[in-house]
């Protein structure tokens, strides 16, 4: 698998493009009432789309899906939400949709929770995933490993 390092610079840059993304196609009458980081990588990403909407709420789900670079079987739940959704809409915000399998765990736990609408965004998306986040700001290629600014040597 080859990697892709993103700096920072590009980083800021592609959350910008993706709060454009948003602002460009959410209505007013669907406009998120809050945001869920999935955590880890969601968390970043979050906070800045946040600002730049005025969204004051941000809750947090801690997902796991890979073990450093290998997927697991199961995906696990290792930090619940934090706050109530329901009846609210909400924008479901990660740093990227590789498998897909933590935003459907994520939407999954949501509607069971009752929110009301789920909106989903992740800076970057792969084409192989079986779930294609609504907003997304650059497709990667399913051969490649995407390195965060904030990860780790």
């Amino acid at each position: 698998m080859k990697n892709k390092n993103i700096n920072w610079d590009t980083y800021i840059k592609d959350c910008t493009l993706l709060i454009d993304k948003i602002k460009e196609k959410v209505s007013v009458l669907d406009f998120p009432d809050a945001i869920v980081a999935i955590a880890r990588g969601g968390l970043i990403p979050a906070q800045i789309v946040s600002y730049a909407l005025n969204i004051l709420r941000i809750y947090t789900i801690g997902i796991s899906t890979y073990d450093n670079t290998e997927q697991q079987k199961d995906t696990i739940m290792y930090q619940p939400l934090d706050g109530s959704v329901q009846n609210i809409n909400v924008l479901v915000i990660d740093d990227i949709a590789d498998s897909g399998k933590t935003f459907a765990f994520v939407e999954n736990e949501l509607k069971k929770r009752g929110c009301k609408d789920v909106h989903t965004a992740s800076i970057y998306y792969k084409p192989c995933s079986k779930f294609k986040p609504e907003y997304y700001v650059r497709e990667i290629s399913a051969d490649v490993w995407v390195k965060f600014p904030y990860d780790g040597e």
